[in-house]
């Protein structure tokens, strides 16, 4: 018979008693509050509460332009698991603006107005006229293909060169870009992008 050396040595009583009063101390559980069933209706609670957060922070995850290919999209979170908690309200507080920037129809009945009289296409054309006045090659592009659905775009310049290469792609400067299943959408989704892209440099 031959027995594994390899493995890890087993606690003793004591260790054992010392780590499960160790767990009861990180849950905060009183002397008096410090049974089995008590321990695992609070750790029951703790999942739950996280399950909770990862819904909310799924709302705060979006997508944008991958750095390193134009064509492919990334999901983005605003929010980070790791803060601390005072830095997670922050952060929470700091991300709401470009939430609802990319959630009109949440916003305030006044928003909602607002936001269907002057309709994304309006205002995304209205954002390439005031890069016009600074500069005056500023592209503006609405166009749909089959493998990328509709697309809006705002560069500095044309592109120049074959689509997909990597000349085309340093040919100019993506100023905002929204990619949807409709023209409109695309229009809003290049906002939203820019909108998170304003609230991120802020909490910076």
């Amino acid at each position: 018979m031959t027995t594994n050396t390899d493995a890890a040595p087993s606690q003793t009583l004591d260790e054992q008693a010392a780590t499960l009063q160790r767990v009861y101390d990180l849950v905060g559980m009183g002397a008096l509050a410090r049974t089995p069933g008590i321990l695992l209706a609070n750790l029951e609670n703790m999942k739950r509460r996280s399950d909770c957060l990862s819904g909310i922070e799924l709302l705060f995850t979006y997508e944008v332009p991958d750095e390193q290919d134009e064509w492919e999209m990334v999901e983005e979170c605003d929010l980070n698991w790791g803060h601390a908690r005072a830095e997670y309200v922050e952060a929470f507080k700091a991300a709401l603006p470009a939430f609802i920037a990319r959630n009109p129809e949440l916003g305030s009945v006044e928003a909602q107005a607002e936001a269907m009289r002057i309709g994304p296409f309006t205002r995304l054309v209205a954002l390439h006229s005031q890069q016009l006045d600074s500069n005056p090659h500023c592209y503006f592009e609405l166009a749909y293909t089959r493998t990328t659905g509709w697309m809006a775009w705002i560069t500095d310049r044309p592109a120049q060169g074959e689509p997909g290469t990597a000349e085309y792609a340093k040919s100019r400067k993506v100023i905002v870009r929204g990619q949807a299943d409709t023209a409109i959408e695309a229009c809003a989704d290049a906002l939203a992008a820019l909108a998170a892209t304003a609230s991120s440099a802020e909490g910076q």
